[in-house]
């Protein structure tokens, strides 16, 4: 996938790597040494006591939602001229979606009437000087929050409420998109940085409440939670699970780990987690490995999928649907499966490769209270040459495509920028801009990690 080719400037900017469990710190390695050292399996990975696992929660179950009398159609675009887009929340009180544009801007669109508001947290800075992280992140009240060199905080009406006044580990101009992520529960902001520290920040004010240096170093992926836990992703430590109150590591995932874990995926049947063993080439879907942990980490058997597991999603039944590719890159399984034991129920293929088009992604961006999965696949249109995506829907649990494909015209999709709101509205991120389809799944499924929230899968927290 072509977003991978970050994957070893990633690894270039990590101040050192460290076994799993280990303490950290820094290595005085080349940079083949980083990526290529073999791994011995090391089996001093912090175990959790029962105190410290949260709880489990069961399957939502029930029977699915009738399907709303609407067609899959484009329902509006936008597509700024020589710009792009990443990151999308959803603010259905205030009728409004909020993206990161470039480097600088934050957008607000109207869901009533399109009409578009941008602004910059640093009006006149240059990108080199406060790049904006892509990951955006909401609380109850639908006040935001973006990270730059800064933290910022703005209301649903666009009205900057405040800013920290922090140095991050991230000097001006020596970051980039994702200098930082952020999730959030209840009052308090959670910040990653590429330092391998932890921030916690109170909502309210952007005070500092603790920040913690973690026994592995933080990748600058962002962390995710469920109940009363952090889950943060760590090169070569694979999972750790923290103490949302006050950073305490509870436990790490099971030995051994590849060298570049996935976004721990916090779901109603566990945590989905995985790694990929990164050997400095540009890609090795092989490589991956997923897995489901209990909400304690214990291990459960591998599962089949061949992608990253941020990219999965829990459906109303409690099985996952995710997307695998095989080896040429040109097709692409959807897989839907117990996750508990891997055992694949459906699996169908989107994409093709015939010498006139050619798909290069597909991910899964929403699952409706329907039972309905939707679908965005890339692909590359050999005559002209046009990167295109077009939108799938399919039924669970037996993956049956519900008439054609809906196109969606020029720019790759990003499978993590989605959103779903409520009467079914889907709001999906291409390179190009924003397109809003209207679909006739009522969504997104109540307390279900299968939102179709896009990034808000890996930054906000699962609660009972």
């Amino acid at each position: 996938m072509r977003n991978r080719r970050s994957e070893l400037l990633l690894l270039l900017l990590l101040p050192g790597w460290v076994g799993c469990g280990g303490s950290g710190g820094s290595v005085d390695a080349s940079v083949d040494a980083r990526v290529d050292a073999a791994l011995p399996p090391d089996a001093s990975c912090p175990a959790a006591d029962a105190e410290s696992c949260a709880s489990s929660l069961d399957p939502l179950g029930g029977t699915p939602a009738p399907r709303l009398p609407v067609s899959l159609a484009v329902a509006w675009e936008y597509r700024p001229a020589q710009s792009f887009v990443a990151g999308v929340i959803v603010l259905p009180g205030a009728r409004k979606v909020v993206v990161r544009e470039k480097y600088l801007s934050i957008v607000m669109i109207d869901l009533v009437d399109q009409s578009v508001t941008a602004f910059s947290p640093t009006p006149g800075l240059p990108a080199s000087g406060n790049e904006l992280s892509p990951y955006l992140v909401a609380d109850s009240a639908e006040n935001f929050y973006v990270v730059g060199h800064e933290v910022y905080a703005y209301s649903p009406t666009g009205a900057k409420l405040w800013e920290t006044a922090m140095a991050l580990p991230v000097p001006p101009g020596g970051g980039g998109p994702g200098i930082g992520s952020l999730a959030i529960r209840g009052r308090t902001l959670y910040l990653t940085a590429n330092s391998g520290r932890l921030y916690a920040l109170d909502s309210a004010t952007g005070s500092q409440k603790w920040s913690v240096s973690t026994p592995t170093g933080v990748t600058r992926m962002r962390a995710s939670g469920r109940g009363d836990t952090l889950f943060v992703p760590a090169i070569l430590g694979g999972v750790l699970a923290l103490s949302a109150d006050s950073g305490a590591v509870r436990w790490q995932a099971p030995c051994p780990h590849h060298r570049q874990p996935h976004v721990p995926v916090p779901m109603r049947t566990g945590i989905l987690a995985g790694s990929r063993d990164f050997s400095g080439t540009y890609t090795r879907e092989a490589s991956d490995q997923s897995y489901r942990l209990s909400s304690c980490g214990d291990r459960s058997p591998d599962l089949p999928v061949d992608a990253e597991p941020d990219f999965a999603l829990e459906t109303r039944t409690g099985w996952l649907t995710s997307s695998a590719t095989d080896q040429t890159l040109a097709m692409y399984e959807l897989n839907h499966f117990e996750s508990s034991t891997g055992a694949v129920q459906t699996r169908r293929v989107i994409g093709v490769n015939d010498g006139v088009e050619r798909t290069f992604s597909t991910y899964p961006v929403a699952v409706g209270a329907d039972d309905v999965v939707y679908v965005l696949e890339s692909f590359s249109r050999t005559n002209p040459t046009r990167d295109l995506c077009r939108l799938h829907q399919l039924t669970l649990p037996d993956l049956t495509p519900v008439g054609p494909p809906l196109e969606l015209g020029a720019g790759v999709g990003r499978g993590g920028a989605a959103a779903m709101t409520d009467d079914g509205l889907l709001v999906l991120s291409v390179e190009s801009g924003i397109v809003a389809v209207r679909t006739p799944s009522p969504g997104p499924l109540a307390r279900a990690w299968s939102l179709g929230h896009g990034d808000a899968r890996g930054s906000r927290w699962l609660e009972p």
